[in-house]
């Protein structure tokens, strides 16, 4: 059995996939529980899970904690398909100001990207709401002229069409790269090193 921690806008279906190939090829269980990073990483590192998969932190500050990089999600500014700014041609600060925003709250990565853009383009987060519900988001963006940041894979999985990507670049771009988190002095069964190979993959 494995139990793996899985962070917000994490893309799901590489844990999906993996789920599905490892129970039919070697039996056993897997359990994936999502949840921020402080409290998986107490999990962590006290042998309630196993790894991590999400977004790496810079720096880590636990020493007996190791990350490994795996591929660069970059953060998008996001809103529904229909939205009047994805007819427009040369979107303004202002633009994105009168919007409206739905920011995820605390000291997390996107949030402090957000902030530093905000800051950077001189943009008001008077009547933003936050949240740290991703359906809570996505019903906002999918029902409002309201902006979010999420990332780019996580919008490639929208298969109904519901999103879209505004054609402006955020802060810090290049910045989000997701990977695994794991105990620095961790020995993983077969079982276990069967799911990292899958994820590595």
């Amino acid at each position: 059995h494995i139990r793996i921690g899985i962070l917000p806008l994490s893309p799901k279906s590489i844990m999906a996939r993996m789920s599905d190939a490892l129970v039919a090829s070697h039996g056993g269980g897997v359990t994936i529980e999502e949840d921020g990073f402080e409290k998986l990483v107490q999990d962590l590192r006290t042998g309630r899970i196993d790894f991590i998969f999400g977004a790496l932190r810079e720096p880590l500050t636990f020493p007996d904690v190791e990350q490994e990089k795996l591929f660069d999600d970059p953060y998008a500014i996001v809103c529904r398909h229909d939205h009047p700014l994805t007819r427009t041609n040369a979107i303004t600060h202002s633009d994105l100001a009168a919007c409206g925003w739905v920011l995820p709250p605390g000291d997390i990565p996107r949030r402090q990207v957000l902030d530093r853009m905000f800051a950077s383009w001189k943009l008001s987060i008077e009547g933003v709401i936050e949240t740290n519900s991703l359906a809570t988001i996505l019903s906002l963006l999918t029902t409002t002229d309201r902006l979010s940041m999420l990332t780019t894979r996580s919008v490639a999985f929208d298969q109904q069409g519901a999103l879209a990507i505004l054609p402006v670049i955020p802060a810090d771009l290049s910045a989000r790269r997701v990977g695994l988190i794991y105990r620095a002095n961790w020995l993983p069964t077969r079982f276990q090193n069967a799911a990292l190979e899958f994820v590595r993959g």
